[in-house]
């Protein structure tokens, strides 16, 4: 990707040197049954496979009880695997980060959040998110989609995506909302994520279509299955156990979309979430309607 692109898409805060807003390779999946011991080993086993492929660059990670910032360069902290597997049936979330500070946006980032079984019974949903360096697989034995199938085939989740995507920073500092929605207008391909929200309200729909959409087989047969998708040309489909995922091109694409994003988003429309919530930066940001037109994008084909 081009540095000088890439440095456009970075947002510092000139006063505190913080990142308020990066740019990332992003793989995020939607899961039910955090309270149960499998989904949980299912994300202790992602969580082991990134500290290995991130080799000491994960430096800040949260307390899970007082939830104040630990910095792993300075002494080591216990672990997700020393806790997790003993909560009862409750919520619990963690985050490692490779930031040069608590509160940077990364483009190295390990965030889950697990619900508890009454919620899930009202359709929330969990979510884990994963960032990578946007050059990161270019040195990799592996591919990107690798890792993806790797990870889908021991979490089984309802659904998700990977794309070239923006991070926000640990604080309560939104000052990135004006120039994320400018970005949103400008690269139709950049995900613009909002992980709280839609853990709320997906439910059993999916957010939409970007570079990889992951959807269950339930989605899939809703829509077709796999004939439907092979009217589409220039992807590839992958499956592993109830999932499938669907590469819309080769590389991921933030200008200049290849009509297959357009025929995809088409075929998932009747599938994906029209449900609104409440966004916090209506003032600097995206309304409610703005975000709901952003997620429809590619719902019509671009012809």
């Amino acid at each position: 990707m081009d540095s000088t692109l890439e440095q456009e898409l970075r947002l510092m805060d000139s006063k505190d040197q913080i990142v308020l807003m990066n740019v990332c390779l992003n793989l995020t999946l939607f899961f039910r049954g955090g309270s149960t011991p499998e989904k949980r080993q299912a994300i202790l086993i992602m969580l082991t496979d990134y500290q290995q492929m991130m080799q000491g660059k994960l430096n800040f990670t949260t307390n899970p009880q007082a939830r104040s910032w630990k910095d792993l360069r300075k002494k080591p902290y216990q672990t997700p695997h020393d806790w997790l597997p003993q909560l009862s049936d409750q919520g619990w979330e963690f985050v490692y980060h490779g930031g040069q500070h608590y509160r940077d946006a990364s483009d190295i980032r390990f965030l889950v959040l697990g619900k508890p079984s009454w919620q899930e019974q009202h359709g929330d949903l969990g979510w884990v998110t994963v960032n990578f360096p946007l050059n990161f697989f270019s040195t990799s034995p592996e591919t990107f989609q690798d890792v993806a199938l790797r990870w889908i085939e021991v979490l089984q989740p309802l659904h998700g995506y990977g794309a070239i995507s923006t991070t926000h920073n640990h604080f309560d500092n939104h000052e990135y909302e004006s120039l994320e929605v400018q970005l949103a207008k400008q690269y139709p391909g950049l995900d613009i994520p909002d992980y709280i929200g839609h853990g709320l309200h997906l439910k059993d729909q999916i957010k939409g279509v970007n570079w990889l959409t992951i959807i269950h087989q339930t989605h899939l047969d809703s829509i077709g299955g796999l004939a439907a998708l092979e009217t589409i040309s220039g992807i590839r489909v992958w499956q592993r156990g109830d999932n499938t995922i669907i590469q819309a091109a080769d590389q991921p694409t933030l200008v200049k979309i290849p009509q297959s994003y357009y025929q995809l988003g088409a075929l998932l429309a009747p599938v994906r979430s029209t449900t609104l919530y409440e966004p916090h930066y209506e003032d600097e940001g995206f309304t409610e309607e703005d975000y709901a037109q952003w997620l429809a994008r590619f719902d019509t084909l671009d012809i």
